[in-house]
């Protein structure tokens, strides 16, 4: 339950946003006012539209178990748009990275047809890798962070990082040859 004066604080915050949030003391706010100030926040750092739905729904469901204890919701959530917004940045150009050794370099070309090509390198490479080479690639190009990478293959985190130089090495050599 939220404290009154964090309630009230938060009500007066919401209704600012257009919310019209009247709700008793302890009530949750409602999620639409919340979703669309995270949604607008996403769409400002550049994320679509999805993306920017994805983002709002995360930072919402972590702002809830913490909301008794955040002064000022609005920089909260812009913060956690944000880090979540960057977060989802660099995993993707992480993937594109590790994509792009194992698919081999390809002409630049993105229509349908080189991408379903590439795809398929890929998906040779993977099969002439041994298996954990090729359980570590995949859990890459899933987006995953080296902490849940290190979890699953029950390994050290610092470790994480060389495995992965030495699979993508591998992948180069069987490629090449």
């Amino acid at each position: 339950m939220l404290s009154a004066s964090r309630s009230a604080k938060l009500t007066s915050w919401l209704e600012t946003r257009g919310g019209g949030f009247r709700g008793l003391p302890g009530e949750l706010p409602q999620w639409s006012v919340l979703r669309r100030h995270c949604v607008h926040a996403a769409q400002r750092l550049g994320s679509d539209q999805f993306d920017a739905e994805d983002l709002a729904q995360e930072a919402v469901a972590r702002l809830l178990p913490v909301l008794s204890s955040v002064e000022k919701p609005e920089a909260w959530l812009r913060a956690v748009v944000r880090n979540l917004f960057w977060r989802q940045q660099r995993r993707r150009a992480a993937r594109a990275r590790v994509y792009s050794e194992l698919a081999g370099q390809h002409s630049g070309d993105d229509s349908p047809a080189a991408r379903h090509t590439a795809g398929l390198d890929v998906s040779r490479v993977l099969a002439r890798l041994s298996p954990r080479s090729r359980r570590l690639l995949e859990l890459v190009l899933a987006g995953h962070t080296h902490r849940d990478i290190a979890v699953v293959l029950k390994c050290e985190i610092h470790q994480v990082g060389p495995r992965i130089r030495r699979a993508l090495a591998t992948a180069r050599r069987r490629l090449d040859g």
